[in-house]
């Protein structure tokens, strides 16, 4: 039994600092928390910005006994957590004992249900299945945000998360348990242009998971790997502008790499430099297709 998803709902990074990292966030791509919350039982701060109906989460370390603070001081700051939204509650925990998947923690209130599964076993991840108990009840409910989440959805700049980028050293097996937990198959497998990486891409309900490993020990992705190790490497926003949104970023004095685009025009991105964004990795895109090509700058 696979454990059936939606999509993906909501991602989670790790920061030095959570207010100097939302006050980025809100200057880069004018959205603002809908909820902050003390999360006691793993020694974090967080606070939850809304990117139309999914969520970007940025999470501090407060208690140097926490998996944060030492993920933190492991990795460095970045993404660490992947949450698709389902809809079967803890059956998602049967579903990962049948697969051989370690679950590592699960809530069941009054209104959602979480399962976390061990991110050994899940591509050095961080990867949680999330039910809303109030969505029948509640359109697009969703409790990690707080009950009002919509009212500060603002979607000027950004308007959805479309990529969760995950590196190793080793396509096939980074794939392999999101197969066996999940059913979710490879769409499509290239190489990337001449960034020296290939690329494996699993697709669902419009969103991706996206799974990279450099061909080279040249590719700056090697550098990163060796530096970081396995794990979540970054995330893909799609924006209106891509013009607009690079001048908000130099404004802050955030730098990217050149842009990169289809010359038939249907797409363009560029990436934000991680240094400049608290160590957060960020490609923007701006599509004006269903298309999601492969040769996009890494």
């Amino acid at each position: 039994m696979a454990a059936k998803l939606r999509e993906i709902r909501q991602v989670a990074a790790v920061v030095e600092e959570l207010e100097p990292a939302v006050d980025l966030m809100q200057a880069l791509f004018a959205i603002e928390p809908s909820t902050r919350q003390q999360l006691r039982e793993f020694g974090l701060i967080n606070a939850v910005l809304p990117i139309g109906d999914q969520f970007l989460e940025l999470v501090q370390p407060v208690d140097e006994a926490s998996s944060g603070w030492r993920y933190l001081q492991k990795r460095g700051p970045g993404f660490y957590m992947l949450i698709f939204e389902g809809d079967e509650g803890l059956l998602a925990k049967q579903a990962a004992g049948e697969a051989g998947i370690p679950v590592v923690w699960t809530a069941d209130t009054e209104t959602f249900v979480s399962v976390h599964f061990d991110p050994r076993a899940m591509a050095s991840t961080l990867v949680s299945v999330d039910t809303s108990k109030i969505a029948a009840t509640v359109a697009g409910a969703w409790p990690a945000a707080g009950p009002d989440w919509r009212d500060h959805v603002r979607s000027d700049i950004v308007t959805g998360i479309h990529v969760f980028r995950i590196a190793g050293p080793d396509l096939q097996a980074m794939q392999e348990p999101f197969h066996r937990l999940f059913g979710l198959t490879c769409e499509s497998r290239a190489p990337r242009g001449d960034t020296l990486v290939e690329r494996a891409r699993v697709s669902h309900s419009g969103t991706y998971v996206d799974f990279v490993a450099p061909t080279s020990d040249d590719a700056h992705l090697a550098a990163w790997l060796r530096e970081h190790g396995p794990g979540p490497s970054g995330i893909e926003l799609q924006v209106h502008s891509l013009d607009e949104a690079l001048a908000r970023a130099e404004a802050r004095g955030v730098a990217h790499r050149p842009r990169v685009a289809d010359p038939a025009g249907s797409w363009q991105a560029a990436n934000l430099n991680a240094d400049d964004v608290m160590g957060l990795a960020i490609t923007l895109v701006e599509s004006h297709s269903e298309e999601n090509p492969w040769e996009r700058g890494a």
